[in-house]
């Protein structure tokens, strides 16, 4: 049983906590004083949920199966698994080597541990899918990642998807032209997800991928429904600003994530800093970069009009003040590079028999 003095000293904590947390509301700059009880009430929620979720992962921390990958060859074609690519919260991707009648075809598998109460994988595998649907409706590719199949072995959901043999783009920099080209690609593959009703949360360079130089987005695992709630999820230096302040997120919340991501492939940095390494918990980072947003968005540069007039479009702090994918797409910025692109036929009948065919 818990003792009465337990039950006080925790009490006594959290009133020390939420005091600090007063204070740095009070001496806050970006937030206007008629917003500073939503902001009080949305960071007290947000310790909340950012506590539950500690101790869900704390219950369900990845342990790969060995067996996975041998029971998953009954539901795949005979493979043989290769090298570690990478890893992430709930699992790991190798690179495998498939038999396709006399040929070899190398693709990636994601080995999930996939507990029973957790939700996410199932819904990463139910966009994955959504995908490959609307993509063999097309008969085309929609720069998004492909799903080739899946297999549950156990507590581990194994799925096999297209390998890129570009890699990601966390590390890379490229030319203007070859950035515009990339970033036109980024809000293509999220005019088809948003006409999925997904919302991506976590787009970032680290989650875009080359292959035979075409751009795909994945990582789906944060990925939610149009108007369903969901803890913030993202990474800081990407997160639009109304997820650090506890709102829903929407679509716009996707365009701003994929400003940063163009600013970053333009330039080979992001345009926020880290948060000061005294901010310890997650809404004193949050402060942080609320306050680096509204100092430094929208970055500019004056030899580079139209560059400058897209950033100023897409990273708009409100966001029911920033264009959509579709209208993105139309910026001058992103279409003035299609002729030198070097794949203007496939680029040109995406914008003029597809995308317009979509609805929001």
């Amino acid at each position: 049983m818990v003792s009465v003095a337990l039950i006080a000293g925790a009490f006594a904590s959290w009133q020390l906590v939420e005091g600090k947390l007063l204070q740095d509301l009070g001496r806050h700059r970006w937030t206007e004083p008629s917003s500073q009880a939503r902001s009080m009430l949305a960071i007290r929620k947000t310790i909340g949920k950012r506590r539950r979720r500690a101790a869900i992962l704390a219950r369900h921390k990845v342990v790969f199966s060995e067996d996975a990958a041998e029971g998953a060859q009954g539901g795949f074609p005979n493979y043989t698994l290769g090298t570690k690519r990478g890893s992430g919260t709930f699992g790991q991707v190798f690179a495998a080597t498939i038999q396709k009648g006399s040929q070899e075809e190398v693709v990636a598998i994601k080995f999930v541990h996939c507990p029973p109460s957790c939700h996410l994988v199932m819904q990463e595998v139910q966009v994955m899918t959504e995908i490959a649907e609307l993509q063999a409706a097309m008969r085309d590719d929609c720069c998004l990642l492909h799903l080739l199949g899946t297999r549950k072995v156990g507590d581990d959901m194994c799925l096999m998807m297209e390998h890129c043999d570009g890699g990601d783009l966390s590390i890379r920099s490229f030319s203007e032209s070859a950035a515009a080209g990339l970033a036109r690609q980024l809000f293509m593959a999220l005019a088809f997800l948003h006409h999925l009703q997904w919302v991506h949360q976590d787009v970032k360079p680290a989650n875009l991928y080359l292959k035979n130089n075409c751009l795909r987005l994945g990582d789906f695992g944060a990925a939610v429904r149009f108007g369903q709630r969901s803890s913030p999820a993202g990474s800081f230096h990407y997160m639009a600003p109304e997820i650090f302040k506890e709102e829903a997120a929407t679509s716009k919340a996707d365009i701003w994530s994929a400003a940063m991501t163009s600013f970053f492939l333009v330039t080979g940095r992001v345009l926020l800093g880290s948060h000061p390494r005294d901010a310890r918990l997650w809404w004193e980072k949050a402060m942080f970069y609320l306050d680096e947003i509204r100092e430094r968005c929208p970055p500019s540069w004056p030899s580079h009009p139209l560059l400058s007039s897209f950033m100023a479009g897409v990273m708009q702090i409100e966001p029911d003040l920033r264009p959509t994918s579709l209208e993105v797409m139309r910026h001058e910025w992103l279409q003035c590079q299609l002729a030198s692109d070097g794949r203007d036929a496939m680029a040109t009948w995406h914008f003029n028999a597809v995308i317009p065919s979509l609805k929001h």
